[in-house]
């Protein structure tokens, strides 16, 4: 799925509540997501990640 980003700073999950440990499926992502001049979601740039089912993820963008 993309996802709109409102930076070109690369991101990061901070967490995704699909994960083993937390009772999830295990459907997690990669830890960093490189960030695409791609406009989406109407923001100049995006993600490309899969979503889990019935989970929340959050992202944070890291500073360069």
């Amino acid at each position: 799925f993309r996802v709109g980003v409102p930076s070109g700073n690369s991101m990061f999950e901070l967490m995704n509540s699909d994960n083993q440990e937390f009772g999830g499926s295990g459907c997690i992502n990669q830890n960093h997501y490189q960030v695409e001049t791609i406009p989406y979601h109407n923001q100049a740039y995006s993600i490309q990640m899969t979503i889990p089912p019935l989970a929340t993820v959050m992202l944070k963008s890291s500073r360069r």
